[in-house]
C-alpha cells in the first residue's frame, strides 16, 4: 500500500539538487534501456537537509524487467566500495518507470528497509520528456506499518 507522509508546516521540505549535466546523463542513461527499468546510484554530498547530487552512476539490471529494476549485486557492493574509498559519498538511487508513474510503486516501497536516510529518484517520460521526481523513504517500526514516502523538491542547476 503506497501512502504519503504529511511534515509539520514549521519544517522545511527537503530538496535535491543536480546540474543538468547529470541530469542529461542520466536521461541518456534510462532512454537506451527503454522499454526496461533502469537505474543507479547518486554520489555526492547532504548538506543542511538539501541533497547535493555531483555525479550519477548508472548500475545495470541483474534481469531486464518493465516493471522492476534491481541492479547487479556484485557491481552494486563493488562500485559502493570505491566509492567509499575514493572519499565520495553515495546519497541515494535512482531508478526509471518506463510506464510513467512518478510515485514510489508498491515495489518500490517494499524494497525501502535501510535505505532512509538517503534520496531516492524516479525518472519517468510525461508529455514525451523525460522527467524526475525524488523522495525519502520513512519506517516505523514501532507500528509495523508499511514504509511511507515524502516528496523531495527536485532542483536543476544550470
Amino acid at each position: 500500500m503506497e501512502r504519503e507522509g504529511h511534515r509539520s508546516s514549521f519544517e522545511s521540505r527537503p530538496q535535491v539538487s543536480l546540474d543538468a549535466a547529470v541530469l542529461a546523463q542520466i536521461k541518456a542513461h534510462v532512454t537506451q534501456r527503454l522499454p526496461f527499468e533502469s537505474g543507479g546510484l547518486l554520489i555526492g554530498k547532504q548538506e543542511y537537509g538539501k541533497f547535493l547530487v555531483e555525479s550519477f552512476l548508472p548500475l545495470e539490471a541483474a534481469m531486464p524487467s518493465q516493471n522492476r529494476y534491481i541492479a547487479r549485486a556484485s557491481d552494486t557492493v563493488r562500485s559502493i566500495i570505491r566509492i567509499h574509498y575514493s572519499g565520495k559519498r553515495v546519497i541515494g538511487t535512482i531508478h526509471s518507470h518506463p510506464e510513467g508513474s512518478d510515485i514510489p510503486s508498491s515495489i518500490d516501497l517494499d524494497g525501502a528497509y535501510g535505505y532512509e536516510n538517503m534520496v531516492h529518484m524516479i525518472a519517468y517520460p510525461l508529455a514525451g520528456q523525460l522527467q524526475c521526481s525524488a523522495f525519502r523513504y520513512y519506517i516505523d517500526d514501532s507500528s509495523h506499518a508499511a514504509p511511507y514516502y515524502e516528496r523531495v523538491e527536485v532542483v536543476i542547476d544550470v
